[in-house]
């Protein structure tokens, strides 16, 4: 993670700020910080990447920016309902972005959520669907994404 953090970083000090390749390093760079524990500099970072991705007009990197803020915001201690806007935000940039694989990767973060409220009939579902759109669209990372929530889900 801190070598995906430098390299998006230093990356990004080195490329054009009008292409789409600016906001996907600023992505990677505030994931990597994130799941690093710097939650303060990841969240300033996924900020930037989501107001770059806006420029480039990239909505499904926007949506997949969102997803990810999504389910980091609904993993703290914050209230559920806290979370709530967040999540609206988030199915109207997936719906916008058009792309089936944002779509899949939307159905297993929900699936996650879904399965942290104990909602399990409903997780499943969203993996059903997810898998569904991966059978027209091959994404192995995605593919192993689901077969990864579904086992531990059953765990």
């Amino acid at each position: 993670m801190h070598a995906a953090r430098k390299l998006a970083l230093d990356l990004s000090a080195k490329i054009s700020t009008d292409g789409t390749e600016l906001p996907r390093l600023t992505f990677i760079a505030g994931a990597s910080s994130w799941e690093l524990g710097d939650e303060i500099e990841g969240t300033e970072l996924l900020k930037t990447a989501l107001t770059q991705a806006r420029k480039a007009n990239d909505d499904a990197l926007q949506a997949r920016i969102r997803l990810f803020l999504l389910e980091r915001v609904s993993a703290t201690e914050e209230p559920y309902r806290a979370s709530l806007p967040v999540c609206a935000e988030t199915v109207r940039a997936v719906r916008k972005s058009g792309d089936k694989n944002v779509l899949a990767e939307a159905h297993v973060v929900f699936a996650r959520l879904e399965a942290r409220n104990g909602a399990l009939q409903a997780a499943h579902r969203h993996l059903n669907r997810a898998d569904r759109i991966l059978a027209d669209v091959s994404n192995r990372w995605l593919s192993a994404s689901v077969r990864l929530t579904s086992r531990t889900r059953k765990n």
